[in-house]
């Protein structure tokens, strides 16, 4: 039983579809014949006074006119942009979900999306906010291949928002551009087959947003990304996509076949392995490998993985959680709050169950033992 419920914990850890790269801090501008599509998420406000939400709007609507004045990539219209939000039919939390900001991103056929958060610190208690700090956040994840290439971030007086804004802006272009530089170089023939293969299977995959005319079936998404891995055994992009599906797959196996079930999760384990062996950035990788490993059992390496995914992004708020689980299944309960506290911080809702979960196990151990267990 216990065995079944550290299992479901590990189920739920997010399965926030990113990854990472790196990217020179500077490269040669170049204005392609085509010039890529980016869509500009609202940023979310942290702070619960409504009287600040307007920070947010500066924040997105400063990235937006440095990307229009960089001209070298193309912002997704404001029109079209809410049309893909409400046919998406999900609240305003949830458009700050990443797998969610990537299906909006993949309805405007966008190149890339910007998410990004801002907080208010120091904000009186009568909301003045003359000697507040502001810090904002902000990502660019690539659609199509579900990488982070940008994670940065400011801080600084309120009083020089403006400032703090095109700070941000100005990076992401830059992180985004040189990314462009590299990319536009030429591909190499696997990396094309690879690349048409991950995203062939996506199109069946009951992860990815559906496609009209396309029925969603995840046998058919690991048949194409087993051939990705065949095509290009070096390929980080094509273990994760098979590690991931197959991770995905042994949940479905679990209470019809779990001899089975067990044997799909053991190969997604080595394929996400494989994978961090190859690219040893990819936070949503070592998450998916953390998630791997706790459902086998194996929690030390679990927290590992974890660990090693924060220490590349520390606002990656899945791997957060599944540190939290990790600490829990071993006993380490007061860290293991700590953790499930900066997750819900973070704005992970499912952080609130879990916290529940420890606390329960801290007030037993508080409990005095039984008069005949004295004896």
């Amino acid at each position: 039983m216990r065995m079944n419920r550290v299992v479901a914990l590990y189920c739920a850890v997010s399965l926030a579809c990113v990854g990472f790269s790196s990217a020179a801090d500077a490269a040669p501008k170049r204005v392609l014949a085509k010039a890529p599509v980016v869509a500009v998420l609202p940023f979310k406000v942290l702070n619960k006074e409504t009287s600040l939400t307007h920070y947010g709007e500066g924040a997105s609507d400063t990235v937006i006119n440095k990307i229009v004045n960089d001209k070298t990539l193309k912002v997704v219209e404001e029109s079209q942009l809410d049309k893909a939000i409400n046919a998406l039919a999900r609240n305003q939390s949830g458009l700050f979900e990443e797998d969610s900001a990537l299906a909006i991103g993949q309805m405007v056929d966008a190149r890339y999306i910007v998410v990004g958060s801002v907080q208010i610190v120091g904000v009186g208690v009568d909301g003045n906010t003359t000697n507040a700090q502001i810090k904002v956040n902000a990502r660019v994840l690539e659609v199509e291949t579900r990488q982070l290439l940008v994670s940065e971030s400011v801080f600084g007086p309120i009083a020089a928002a403006f400032q703090q804004y095109d700070e941000i802006g100005a990076r992401l272009v830059a992180k985004v551009t040189a990314h462009l530089a590299q990319r536009t170089e030429g591909a190499s023939a696997d990396n094309v087959a690879v690349d048409q293969l991950i995203g062939e299977g996506k199109l069946f995959d009951p992860a990815f947003p559906a496609r009209s005319g396309v029925s969603k079936d995840l046998h058919k998404a690991l048949e194409l990304y087993n051939k990705a891995v065949v095509r290009d055994p070096r390929s980080a992009r094509a273990y994760l996509a098979l590690g991931h599906a197959e991770l995905r797959y042994s949940d479905d196996l679990l209470q019809a076949d779990p001899g089975r079930s067990h044997s799909v999760l053991t190969t997604s384990r080595d394929h996400l392995r494989l994978s961090v062996e190859l690219d040893s950035g990819n936070p949503f990788t070592l998450t998916q490998l953390g998630r791997a490993e706790g459902k086998l059992g194996n929690h030390a390496d679990a927290r590992v993985a974890f660990e090693r995914a924060l220490s590349v992004d520390s606002g990656f708020v899945a791997a957060r959680f599944g540190l939290a689980v990790a600490l829990l299944t071993q006993g380490q309960l007061e860290p293991a709050r700590e953790q499930a506290m900066q997750a819900k911080a973070a704005g992970d809702s499912r952080a609130d169950g879990l916290l529940q979960s420890i606390d329960q196990r801290l007030a037993l151990q508080k409990q005095p033992a039984p008069a005949s267990a004295q004896k």
